[in-house]
């Protein structure tokens, strides 16, 4: 077994592969090794999250991805959202995570996952590897500074995911936080379930419009967890959360996905 710097590296584990124009996934029939700090992230907890992520699509990229998509992953972990972006056919300009030890096995992950799919004809060479930073967020003026533009001439949607671990309210009740409903198209959150703020009224507040809300257990945490989708400039009908065997489930009220 190899390591890596900050990580282990864990031979075989394997991701799974779109099918073209398919929104279905498949064994792959190669794999990739996976960089982890051992001190924070056990093997198990790594296969977890693959199935939470990759298999089970918690973040709805499958259905959800446009191929001019491009966004930034705050609060990575090691790499598992930007590396499915990747492949659903999104580009990833920037990931950042607070724990400088989970940051080099996103920056390990994420270049050797893009350099990977080139070789395999998965993707295209000129796809630049995400820019990955080690911070913590907690304020809308930091997310502000992540300017997509300046650094990418052909920009689709610019897609914001935030995983950031209690500092939503921080967030989006700063000065400045109707400026993310301006300067981004799309909004993943995915916050914890003993936040008692309603997130969502804070964020149609600001200008956000609410696609869909999905609930599932966390596992790696093991605690209730609340996925929202939220797009600017389009009316929208929410799906309400249903939680089901520790399962990623909605009911829609109306329409259902954004």
């Amino acid at each position: 077994m190899t390591s890596a710097k900050a990580g282990t590296i864990v031979p075989h584990v394997a991701f799974m592969q779109r099918n073209d124009g398919v929104s279905s996934w498949k064994t792959s029939a190669f794999t990739y090794d996976i960089a982890y700090p051992e001190r924070v992230v056990s093997i198990e907890e790594i296969e977890d999250i693959i199935n939470e992520v990759m298999i089970d699509d918690v973040y709805r990229l499958q259905k959800n991805t446009q191929p001019s998509d491009i966004w930034i992953d705050v609060g990575s972990h090691v790499g598992f959202f930007s590396i499915a972006a990747m492949q659903a056919g999104a580009r990833v300009y920037m990931a950042i995570e607070a724990d400088p030890d989970i940051a080099a096995c996103t920056r390990y992950n994420t270049v050797m996952f893009k350099g990977q799919s080139v070789a395999r004809g998965m993707m295209h060479n000129h796809v630049v590897d995400p820019f990955v930073y080690n911070d913590r967020v907690v304020s809308a003026e930091q997310l502000l500074d992540f300017n997509i533009d300046r650094f990418h001439d052909e920009v689709g949607r610019k897609c914001l995911k935030l995983d950031i671990q209690h500092s939503e309210n921080d967030v989006f009740n700063s000065d400045d936080a109707y400026k993310l409903a301006e300067q981004y198209d799309v909004l993943v959150l995915e916050y914890h379930n003993e936040i008692t703020s309603d997130v969502s009224t804070l964020l149609e507040n600001i200008g956000w419009n609410i696609t869909s809300i999905t609930a599932h257990k966390d596992v790696q945490l093991c605690i209730p967890t609340t996925m929202i989708w939220a797009m600017r400039g389009r009316a929208a009908r929410v799906a309400r959360p249903v939680v089901s065997a520790g399962r990623t489930a909605a009911r829609a009220d109306a329409g259902g996905r954004p």
